[in-house]
């Protein structure tokens, strides 16, 4: 991506693919997340897969920020802010959280 080619945006639901496959190719070697999932396959393995599915889904549903940078359409990389304080979770994330 050349310099300031791409956009920053808005991270949808329609997105949480997109944005899942740019997290899990970004993370697959991390220490910590290979440490907490051992053994585990890359970026196409389904529990590193579901585990950042779910941290989208937490800040999609809750409407803390998800912001992505897109150059020609695809999502390049993806942001996460978690705000201050505490917010409850809906029951879809309790349900979520417990099948990982």
């Amino acid at each position: 991506m050349s310099q300031n080619s791409g956009r920053i945006i808005d991270i949808s639901p329609a997105e949480l693919e997109s944005a899942t496959t740019v997290l899990a190719r970004a993370f697959h070697e991390d220490p910590l997340l290979s440490y907490v999932m051992r053994e585990h396959n890359g970026e196409d393995d389904a529990r590193v897969r579901k585990f950042f599915s779910f941290t989208c889904q937490i800040r999609l549903t809750l409407g803390w920020p998800l912001f992505g940078v897109a150059d020609r359409g695809e999502l390049q990389a993806v942001m996460a802010l978690t705000r201050p304080g505490v917010d409850e979770w809906a029951p879809s994330l309790v349900e979520s959280y417990q099948e990982l």
